[in-house]
Formats: C-alpha cells, structure tokens, sequence
C-alpha cells in the first residue's frame, strides 16, 4: 500500500513539474516512480533472484538520480543545494560498490 502511493506521489509530481516547466526535474520524479513501481512489482510477483538484483542496483541509481540531480542544480544556477546532494551521490555509489563486491565474495563462498 505505501508502494501505492510513493509512485502516485512522485507521478504527481514529476508530472505537475512538467506542466511548470520543470522538465529536467520531471522526468527525474517519474523515472523514480517508475523504479519503484518495477521494486514493488518484483516484490510481489518476482522471484528472489530478480529481487536481489534490484535491491543490488538500488544504491548505483539513487546514486546516478542524485549526480543527475546536481546536474540540473548547477545548471539552474539558482540555488547551491547542490553542494550537500553531491556527496550524497557519492556515498550511494561507494555504498553499490561495497554492496556489490560483498555479495561477489559471498557468492564465491558458497560455490567453495
């Protein structure tokens, strides 16, 4: 249910920053939507396998959605917000690639 509506909410918003001439931040809004709504779905009707390699990739978009984030911040010129969200991107990739070669090493470990 709260899958439900975070993907109605950010819908709604990406689509009202649209309609205002924010299309940069829009698009960005919709495509989390559309991240969430494939999560909730994988959840619900998907197999663990596919799960886990959505819940792997999770850090690796947050991360490349808030660099692309800064982009149009530093691009709008209006406002330095982008001074805090940029090591925010930062440390959610690091924290793929340490998600990432963690799992490697576990699943090596259960081959052996």
């Amino acid at each position: 249910m709260l899958d439900v509506v975070l993907v109605l909410a950010l819908s709604a918003v990406g689509a009202g920053a649209i309609a205002g001439g924010k299309t940069a931040l829009g698009v960005l809004a919709l495509v989390m939507a559309l991240v969430f709504a494939t999560e909730a779905a994988l959840r619900r009707w998907g197999s663990d396998r596919a799960l886990l390699r959505a819940v792997m990739f999770r850090p690796f978009f947050i991360g490349g959605w808030l660099l692309a984030l800064v982009g149009v911040e530093v691009a709008s010129r209006t406002t330095y917000d982008w001074v805090v969200i940029l090591p925010l991107g930062i440390a959610y990739l690091a924290l793929g690639v340490i998600v990432f070669v963690g799992m490697r090493r576990l699943h090596r470990r259960a081959e052996h």
